[in-house]
C-alpha cells in the first residue's frame, strides 16, 4: 500500500501537476522509518526524499501545563508557521501526535494540497485531537484536493469505525455524520435494558450490503475467505541517541552508564538481560532498582493499542515493564 500511494503521489505532482505539497500522517514509528525508507528503495519515487516533521522544527516544547495542548506548547508560534509554509520539499511526513500541532501552528494556511492518513483507524474516535484536525483540513479548510487513507486492518468491531474515517473522505454524506445518525441509519438495539436503555448496537441484517456498496463507492479492499487469520507485523522501534549508546555500550564492553551510574554485566548472560531491558526502556542497576532509560518503545506500542479494533494481549519480560505498561494504557490495562 505504501509504493503504490507512492506512484500516485508522484503520479500527481509530476504528470498531472494537480497537488502541490503532501502530508503523509503516519504513527510514529512508520513515520520515522518507512516512508522515506520505501521512496528511496524504488527507483520511481526515489528523486523524492521525503522529510520529516517533528516538535523541535515546530518550535513547540513538553511542558506539564494541563490546559497545553496535548502537554506541548508553541516556543514561537509565528516563525513556526513562516518555517512550514517556507519549505521547499514536496512531501513531509509527521507522526499522528505532531499533527494536531502543526495544524494549529499553521491556521489558516495550512501549507499542504494533499493529506495521506496512514493506518487511519487512528482517527476512528471522533472525539480524538487528530480526528479534529484531519476533519478541519479537509472539511472545513477545504485546501486538501485529495485525500488518501490507508488501513492494513480487517473492519472492525463494526462498521461504526469506520464513521469517522469517512466523515473526513465525504463529510458524513454516505455513513452518517454522528454516531446517532449512524444508529439511525444502520443499526438496531442488541442489547437492551428493562427500563430500554440501550447497552449496545448491532448491525441490522438488511442493512450489511447497502453499507458495503456505500463503502465500496470510496473505499478499495478485499475480504479473506479461506487462510490463517493471524498475521505477523515486525515494527522497528529506533532508539534515543542516550538508549543506543547505552545498548551499545553494554554489549560491547558489558558496561554502561545510565544517570552518571555505571551498570556492569558480569558475564554473557546477565549481559543479554540487561540487553533486553534496555530495549523494552528501563534497566536495573548495581542495587537492584529500575531506572527509566527511554519511552520510544512504549509509546509505539502505545499507538499500536491506539490502531488495534479488538482486545490486545501484551507480553512483558520484567516487573517494570508491566509498570510501565499499564501506566501509559490506564484503565485500558487489565
Amino acid at each position: 500500500k505504501t509504493v503504490v500511494t507512492g506512484t500516485r503521489i508522484m503520479e500527481s505532482l509530476y504528470d498531472r501537476f494537480n497537488t502541490r505539497r503532501w502530508l503523509v500522517v503516519a504513527p510514529k514509528a512508520v513515520a520515522e522509518d518507512t516512508w522515506w525508507r520505501e521512496f528511496a528503495k524504488w527507483d520511481h519515487l526515489s528523486m523524492v526524499k521525503p522529510r520529516l516533521i517533528e516538535f523541535e522544527e515546530l518550535g513547540m516544547r513538553r511542558t506539564k501545563n494541563p490546559r497545553a495542548l496535548g502537554g506541548l506548547r508553541f516556543e514561537d508560534r509565528r516563525e513556526t508557521k513562516a518555517a512550514m509554509i517556507g519549505g521547499s520539499e514536496p512531501v513531509h511526513v509527521c507522526s499522528y501526535e505532531t499533527f494536531p500541532h502543526l495544524v494549529k501552528a499553521t491556521g489558516k494556511n495550512f501549507p499542504y494540497d494533499a493529506l495521506v492518513l496512514d493506518e487511519s483507524t487512528f482517527i476512528k474516535n471522533t472525539e480524538s485531537l487528530r480526528y479534529r484536525a484531519a476533519k478541519h483540513v479537509v472539511r472545513k479548510l477545504g485546501v486538501v484536493r485529495e485525500t488518501i487513507e490507508l488501513t492494513g486492518l480487517a473492519i472492525p468491531r463494526g462498521y461504526e469505525d469506520l464513521m469517522a474515517q469517512f466523515i473526513v473522505l465525504d463529510g458524513g454524506e454516505r455513513l452518517g455524520g454522528t454516531k446517532f445518525e449512524f444508529r439511525q441509519l444502520w443499526q438496531e438495539p442488541d442489547v437492551v435494558g428493562r427500563s430500554g436503555q440501550v447497552f449496545s448496537w448491532k448491525m441490522r441484517p438488511d442493512r450489511i450490503e447497502p453499507i458495503r456498496d456505500k463503502i465500496a463507492e470510496l473505499a478499495a479492499s478485499f475480504e479473506h475467505k479461506t487462510g490463517i487469520a493471524v498475521y505477523e507485523s515486525l515494527q522497528q522501534v529506533r532508539l534515543p541517541p542516550a538508549a543506543r549508546k547505552a545498548y551499545d555500550d553494554m554489549e560491547d564492553k558489558l558496561l554502561a552508564e545510565i544517570e552518571g551510574q555505571q551498570i556492569l554485566s558480569p558475564n554473557a548472560a546477565v549481559k543479554k538481560s540487561k540487553l533486553l531491558q534496555i530495549a523494552n526502556g528501563h534497566i536495573f542497576d548495581n542495587g537492584g532498582r529500575s531506572r527509566v532509560v527511554h519511552d520510544a518503545k512504549l509509546r509505539a506500542l502505545v499507538e499500536a493499542v491506539d490502531a488495534a479494533t479488538g482486545p490486545v494481549m501484551v507480553a512483558y519480560a520484567f516487573q517494570p515493564d508491566r509498570d510501565l505498561l499499564v501506566k501509559a494504557l490506564g484503565k485500558r490495562a487489565a
